[in-house]
């Protein structure tokens, strides 16, 4: 089957209620595009956003997203290969994930979809804006976390975030090197 073929065989899927064999369509088109000799990223980022919007939980749209930004590390910001509104969709899930977490109190798991948002934004010069944004929202949940008290755990998330902020401007700066 091609991955036209098998993207059509997920929407049926889908649409006939039978989630699973939607999914599993889904992922072996991915399968096949991530293997092809030319990759076709706008294909590929469609069935990402697809498998991500498909999943049940924040954990089953992890990997989705890891695999997005592997494919991104090889390049600069010049040059990456998905387009400033497919980065901008997955750098908004990703902090949608991560203020629901928060909101759920699991803030080691907000840390970790905070900090891939925020490592979008090295990506594109596009979502340099988008940067401050996420800032902003950060510093609002640390004063919700200071807010909690003592035992909230605040000074230890924000000291992580904070490292994990200043790893993301590390890879943008790199990725300006390159360009």
């Amino acid at each position: 089957m091609s991955t036209g073929q098998l993207r059509v065989l997920a929407e049926l899927s889908f649409d006939n209620r039978d989630r699973e064999l939607g999914v599993v369509a889904l992922e072996q088109a991915l399968h096949r595009l991530l293997n092809a000799e030319t990759k076709h990223y706008a294909e590929i980022a469609a069935v990402l956003r697809l498998l991500v919007r498909k999943a049940t939980a924040r954990k089953a749209a992890w990997p989705h997203f890891k695999t997005a930004t592997r494919l991104l590390d090889g390049f600069s910001a010049a040059n990456a290969p998905f387009g400033t509104d497919e980065l901008q969709w997955f750098l908004a899930e990703a902090w949608n994930k991560g203020v629901a977490a928060f909101r759920e109190n699991l803030f080691d798991e907000a840390e970790n979809w905070m900090a891939l948002a925020f490592s979008f934004t090295s990506f594109s010069s596009a979502l340099a804006p988008w940067r401050e944004e996420l800032n902003d929202g950060y510093q609002v949940c640390l004063r919700m976390l200071n807010e909690m008290g003592p035992r909230s755990k605040a000074g230890d998330w924000g000291k992580r975030m904070s490292q994990r902020i200043l790893e993301a401007d590390e890879a943008a700066r790199k990725r300006q090197r390159r360009d």
